[in-house]
């Protein structure tokens, strides 16, 4: 993990301590200050990768030092009381990353720190882009468009449409396969657009249950149903006037789907229990990998949202429909692991390579990924791995099992995960907090797996 650069400006003696004391813990650098005009001063004079700042300061607040400090690489995280949440989402639109509400705890911090120190890592990597069946002069640029590796027709036409669409107020749905990058896509547009300094924000409407999407939604006013002991603020609001994603929007329900038509169409929304209209103004990127037409035909899905949703219509494509892709996705997946798990690059045969375009990968870019990152953990001394080495496990179609040449190893991922953990806690003498550095996660996750495995240490 990478040593970080941290500011903490609060002025009450106790919590400024306390957040100091957290990221010392974590190993990492911390200066700390008691007044937002010092806050101003440091930021403008040092690098900072991460500050935390309380929105209410002796002399200035903290979304003044933001407009001071201007456009900077450090990420602010605001410091709230939940009375204050819509102070916090203003401070988001002149450029905080996210907010923290009072009380929080030791486990959102270290989880803050530990996701800023793997991305700075992976970030100051030295690029090794040299391609699997390519020339070794083959620069990343040649095959990634923004955040997107392809080498595909298909996939560059819908790079291009989102170059033309990315300023518009459109709504975009985007249809695919689980695991063809729906969320990459959605990112793609928020990054060319000019709403790119804006906020965004993503979810997931088939992981939530009906009675709680509504409220993630549009928020909700304290005792608005039982349990509802403070004021909740939705997506809706927290987007402003940046990207609102709704992932699986074919898995909504009927009367949710009624609301959300309803806002769409007045721009503007009411947080549940609530009875002041607050406006709308993101932009809406919705996803599914249903068939929606087919939704609206069985009465299943509200005609009318359909076209109003489906305003730029993308379809991505397969993976097994975009095979030259496939040696240029698992280049960059061995590069971004490989370096993750802080291990020397390795490669794969060009036999490998060769077969597993012939593979039908069922869960997509998704499962590609996940079979990279089994590989390396699996073989962590190997330089060069064999198609034999690859846990693929193809799905049963009509009773006959796909790709018959494909590995019978029956290895689970979470079986490899398991015994990763186990190797690791053995490594580091059962110490959880050197266990939990080792393997790029916070101590709050490997405390998770440890319950998830059952595993006593």
């Amino acid at each position: 993990m990478c040593k970080l650069q941290v500011l903490v400006c609060d002025d009450e003696e106790g919590l400024r301590e306390g957040l100091k004391t957290i990221v010392r813990i974590e190993g990492h650098e911390v200066d700390t200050v008691a007044t937002g005009t010092q806050a101003v001063e440091l930021l403008k004079k040092n690098t900072y990768d991460i500050a935390f700042i309380d929105l209410k300061l002796g002399d200035i607040s903290g979304i003044e030092i933001l407009k001071r400090v201007g456009e900077i690489k450090t990420k602010i995280y605001v410091i709230t009381a939940f009375s204050s949440v819509e102070t916090a989402v203003e401070a988001m639109k002149h450029g905080a990353n996210d907010y923290l509400c009072k009380p929080f705890n030791n486990n959102e911090i270290q989880e803050i720190l530990d996701q800023a120190s793997a991305a700075q890592k992976h970030q100051s990597t030295p690029d090794k882009h040299q391609k699997i069946n390519q020339s070794p002069h083959t620069e990343m640029s040649d095959i990634r468009d923004g955040g997107v590796v392809t080498a595909n027709a298909q996939v560059k036409r819908l790079l291009e449409i989102i170059d033309k669409v990315a300023d518009a107020n459109m709504p975009v749905m985007i249809l695919g396969e689980s695991g063809t990058g729906k969320e990459m896509f959605t990112r793609e547009i928020h990054s060319r657009s000019n709403r790119n300094e804006e906020p965004y924000f993503a979810i997931n409407c088939a992981a939530i249950p009906g009675d709680l999407l509504e409220s993630e939604l549009f928020g909700h006013e304290k005792g608005a149903f039982s349990g509802a002991d403070k004021r909740k603020v939705g997506k809706f609001e927290l987007a402003g006037k940046g990207i609102l994603y709704l992932d699986e929007i074919g898995d909504m329900s009927f009367a949710l789907q009624s609301k959300l038509l309803r806002v769409i169409e007045e721009r503007s929304f009411e947080r549940l229990g609530g009875i002041k209209q607050i406006p709308f103004e993101a932009r809406i990127v919705s996803s599914t990998n249903k068939d929606l037409r087919e939704m609206v035909g069985q009465k299943n899905f509200r005609a009318d949202l359909y076209y109003r949703l489906s305003g730029i219509e993308m379809v991505l494509p397969p993976l097994r429909d975009r095979t030259e892709d496939v040696p240029l996705l698992v280049d960059f997946f061995l590069d971004y692991f490989c370096s993750y798990y802080c291990r020397d690059r390795a490669n794969f045969t060009k036999e490998a390579i060769s077969k597993m375009q012939n593979y039908p990968w069922h869960g997509n870019i998704r499962e590609l990924k996940h079979v990279i990152e089994s590989v390396l953990l699996l073989h962590p001394e190997k330089k060069e791995f064999t198609y034999e080495d690859l846990l693929l496990r193809p799905i049963r179609v009509d009773g006959q099992r796909q790709n018959p040449s494909a590995s019978s190893t029956t290895i689970s991922v979470g079986e490899i995960e398991k015994n990763t953990i186990l190797e690791a806690l053995k490594d580091h003498s059962f110490n959880k907090s050197y266990t939990a550095k080792a393997l790029n996660i916070s101590r709050k996750t490997l405390y998770n797996k440890l319950r998830k495995y059952d595993i006593d240490s």
